[in-house]
């Protein structure tokens, strides 16, 4: 489908339009002029981004493919990812990163309590990370009304008296279960009884998020795996997650590194009203804090189902859009303003072709990495490449021989 340069001259509007940013990462080849597309997120008036397209488009090879260019042009960045198809584990291991599995049946754990100075956003981060406990009290206990001001307030101190305790004392990182000791020592019966409804997370079957972190959540490359999360924690599974991943931005900010987020299949998360307004307030901050996240996902339709979903991707200067269903292309047509030609390139294009929109510019590109090489294999979603990836892969492990590539 690619068309030539005089052909392009007749039908194409942004014939002579070229993206050659000298610092930026390579993302493919312009289809009308065949030259590199090299673009540079940071340089963007907000690097924010979405990867769109339908099924087999190649929306998380282009992913990986940014994320392993990142963390190739700058070993100081940081890439966190939430996974929650296990499609990412290849790229992890290449880079020495951390896989973490999050469900009630494994055996890693993360501390939704834990905190650090810079949390606050310049603020005090105990009141930041006291409004981040509530609003997960209030997924879990609010129902359809919310937490009342009564059960709001006894929390509220009961956050505040943890963690005083704990910047006071020097003691271990409070955990959910500080917090229920916490509120069963308030005078309010009403005190006790919240505990008592909090008891499955604290002590029972859905207690997954009551211990101390064991896992490495300070590797440059963070795997959240999270295809595992059951019904009853898959919100509070994200919920938890995005606010891991908001700590390490405001660690990373005062050392100076940038820190890239991918949100595959970002639908889910903005399934839940509590996880999804908080993303949004993280996509909203990230620029300040040298923060870019990214949005992926195939369900354009649902995806477009959620204004705060609409907000981001308005408010996104990054955009690649591979081939769309035809629902999908009507709808991203008319919000990012596409022309008819423009339209044309993501309408029944090869996997890995389509439009790129950074700031001003609309490119048309294609992206046919060599095939033959040990990159292609870890960035491949096709069930035959990530198979003899894995046995090549094993292979090499147990001191058998692999041809150079």
């Amino acid at each position: 489908r690619t068309l030539t340069t005089s052909a392009a001259a007749i039908f194409i509007p942004f014939t002579a339009q070229e993206l050659s940013d000298s610092s930026g990462l390579v993302y493919g080849v312009n289809q009308v002029t065949q030259n590199l597309v090299t673009a540079d997120r940071r340089n963007l008036k907000a690097g924010n981004g979405m990867i769109l397209g339908r099924p087999g488009a190649g929306k998380s090879f282009a992913s990986k493919q940014e994320m392993l260019s990142v963390r190739l042009r700058d070993a100081d960045s940081e890439v966190l990812i939430i996974d929650p198809e296990r499609e990412y584990s290849a790229v992890a291991q290449a880079l020495g990163g951390e896989v973490i599995p999050i469900s009630q049946r494994a055996a890693a754990h993360i501390n939704p309590m834990e905190i650090n100075e810079d949390y606050g956003d310049d603020e005090d981060p105990v009141i930041f990370k006291t409004d981040f406990i509530l609003s997960m009290c209030d997924m879990l206990l609010g129902g359809k009304n919310g937490l009342s001001a009564e059960r709001r307030t006894l929390i509220d101190r009961a956050c505040r008296l943890t963690y005083q305790r704990y910047f006071e004392q020097h003691t271990a990182m409070p955990t959910m279960v500080d917090l229920s000791n916490t509120l069963k020592q308030q005078p309010e019966e009403e005190g006790k009884q919240i505990a008592l409804e909090l008891e499955p997370y604290i002590e029972g079957s859905l207690s997954v998020f009551a211990h101390q972190t064991n896992v490495d959540n300070d590797n440059s490359v963070v795997v959240y795996d999270v295809k595992d999360l059951g019904k009853n924690l898959r919100s509070m599974g994200m919920l938890i997650v995005l606010d891991q991943i908001w700590n390490r931005i405001t660690k990373n900010r005062n050392s100076g590194k940038r820190t890239w987020i991918y949100v595959d299949e970002m639908q889910l998360l903005l399934s839940s009203e509590f996880a999804s307004n908080y993303f949004f307030e993280l996509w909203s901050r990230a620029r300040k804090w040298g923060a870019l996240p990214t949005g992926i996902t195939q369900n354009v339709e649902t995806l477009l189902l959620s204004d705060n979903a609409r907000r981001m991707l308005s408010n996104s200067e990054f955009v690649l859009l591979l081939d769309q269903a035809a629902n999908d292309r009507d709808q991203l047509t008319e919000m990012l303003h596409l022309s008819e030609q423009e339209e044309g390139y993501i309408t029944n294009a090869d996997s890995g072709h389509g439009l790129m929109i950074a700031g001003d510019a609309v490119i048309p590109f294609e992206n046919d990495f060599p095939k033959k090489t040990k990159l292609y294999k870890i960035m491949s979603t096709k069930p035959e490449d990530m198979e003899q990836y894995i046995s090549r892969k094993k292979l090499h492990e147990d001191g058998g021989e692999v041809s150079g590539e």
